[in-house]
């Protein structure tokens, strides 16, 4: 038997747990057996999957290594690909892409078992979870800025009913005001500050102010444009309006439902 070299060892000590003996013997030109029987003698033990490496792994033009999604057929650099450290390779099977849209298929085909499973993760998690969030917020600020930034450029509404929640509740009120009543309000209207009649910069503003205990209701919510309502600030009704204002918007606030 041809003796091996130092260069044939370092290239099974490099290729023969992850591409396994059939790859290694195709390269060095040697049968099965004595690859197999040299690995043995240097203790070199082939890692589970690698009979498979040499359909996963492949090379682009420049010589970076790629790895085939099974979901997609598609060769990714490895960077496309989650970290898994219970496989061979230390990487998911499937593209980071691929991942997010099983997950979605899954939960959605799963939607009661996965909903069951998070609220009693979180029951029986909180202590983790609240320093979990912590962290992130303490690692990542701006990302997390950068986050809730989008959201609230794809949410506006949303937003603002969170905001006023959030005002309400300084005064120990409980607002329930909603997007949908905003949009009614803003109907009842016609869109138009109910001051001044500007189309621009539009407000919903509490007719009663919030400091005075009156949370934002149907019956309560009145369209201003920002300098009008900048102009209210908390003052009573009857201390801004004109009488003529005031009974126009005492009308339209009693004809919403």
């Amino acid at each position: 038997m041809k003796k091996y070299s130092e260069k044939e060892i370092q290239f099974l000590k490099n290729n023969y747990a992850n591409r396994g003996a059939k790859y290694c013997a195709e390269k060095l030109n040697r049968g099965l057996r004595s690859i197999r029987s040299k690995a043995n003698r240097l203790k070199f033990k082939v890692l589970p999957g690698a009979a498979f490496n040499n359909k996963i792994w492949t090379y682009n033009a420049n010589g970076v290594k790629m790895k085939t999604c099974p979901n997609c057929n598609t060769s990714k650099i490895l960077e496309c690909f989650g970290k898994d450290k219970s496989r061979y390779d230390e990487l998911n099977v499937y593209c980071k892409i691929c991942v997010v849209a099983l997950s979605k298929i899954s939960r959605q085909n799963n939607i009661k078992a996965v909903l069951k499973w998070e609220a009693e993760y979180r029951a029986n998690n909180k202590e983790l979870i609240k320093k979990q969030q912590t962290d992130y917020k303490k690692n990542h600020p701006d990302k997390l800025k950068a986050t809730k930034r989008k959201w609230k450029m794809a949410n506006r509404h949303k937003s603002r009913e969170y905001k006023r929640k959030r005002r309400a509740l300084k005064y120990s009120l409980n607002e329930t005001y909603t997007t949908k009543q905003e949009q009614l309000t803003r109907l009842a209207f016609n869109n138009c500050c109910a001051k001044c009649s500007s189309t621009n910069k539009l407000h919903i503003d509490h007719h009663l102010s919030l400091s005075s205990g009156h949370p934002l209701t149907l019956q309560n919510a009145v369209l201003l444009c920002s300098s009008c309502n900048t102009s209210k600030g908390t003052k009573h009704p009857s201390d801004f309006y004109t009488p003529k204002e005031l009974s126009f918007i005492n009308n339209i606030l009693n004809s919403i439902i």
